[in-house]
């Protein structure tokens, strides 16, 4: 029988405990002198720590709720979709996040006198804007309007097929602004208000939600300045 290893406490101020459950409690993290000993001579032994360790984690557990103090919704089918691509996104991309300022006043001012001229013009929004502005800016960085369809391999695109994140009350949908960069702004404002629109009623096709090669996100309308968002894999950039 391996020697006990002495300690300050127990019974006749003597605390033994087994190699291997001094072991098993290094490793575990938990305090061996808070296990009852059955072993011989009140020596702490692997099961006293295994019993320990489970006593623990029952412990660590929240109390339940009464009965009326929660309510339980099961997620829609599509946002089931949402969490799993998400958490797949995180688990094999490298996602990097910039935050940038930048100093929106001539574009304000363009807006303002977009309102003011009237007639198309007057429905084009900031976030309009800025789909019309990321579509240019994009064929100038092309890793970004690209995929990775497999590791170790770039898809970069020719043209720009601009991913539009859509808050609906199914859940986020993405509809793809096919082409973007070959369309004015005017065209840009209308058909991302038109895949908005279908993609909150339901009635959007399949077949736009899915090929983008970039994908703009926009939280704006919350208040929010600045925010991390996940990558929409296989692309390379939101």
């Amino acid at each position: 029988v391996p020697a006990a290893a002495p300690g300050t406490s127990g019974e006749g101020g003597i605390f033994r405990i087994s190699p291997r459950a001094k072991g098993l409690a290094e490793r575990s993290g938990v305090n061996p002198r808070e296990a009852s000993g059955t072993g011989p001579r009140g020596r702490v032994v692997e099961a006293d720590i295994r019993r320990l360790m489970k006593d623990g984690a029952a412990a660590a557990q929240p109390a339940p709720a009464a009965a009326g103090e929660y309510e339980e919704v099961k997620l829609s089918g599509i946002r089931r979709a949402i969490a799993r691509a998400m958490k797949e996104s995180l688990a094999v991309s490298a996602q990097l996040t910039n935050h940038h300022s930048f100093d929106a006043t001539s574009i304000r001012r363009c807006r303002e006198e977009f309102k003011a001229a009237g007639g198309e013009l007057a429905g084009v929004t900031l976030g309009d804007i800025v789909l019309f502005a990321v579509s240019r800016t994009l064929k100038n960085h092309p890793d970004f309007n690209a995929t990775m369809p497999e590791e170790g391999t770039l898809r970069r695109y020719r043209t720009v097929n601009l991913a539009v994140a859509v808050d609906t009350p199914r859940g986020l949908v993405v509809p793809v602004i096919f082409g973007a960069d070959k369309k004015s702004l005017i065209e840009i404002s209308k058909e991302a208000k038109e895949l908005a629109a279908a993609a909150r009623s339901g009635s959007i096709s399949p077949d736009l939600l899915q090929g983008g090669s970039f994908t703009v996100s926009n939280l704006g309308a919350l208040g929010v300045e600045s925010f991390t968002p996940v990558l929409n894999p296989p692309q390379t950039g939101i």
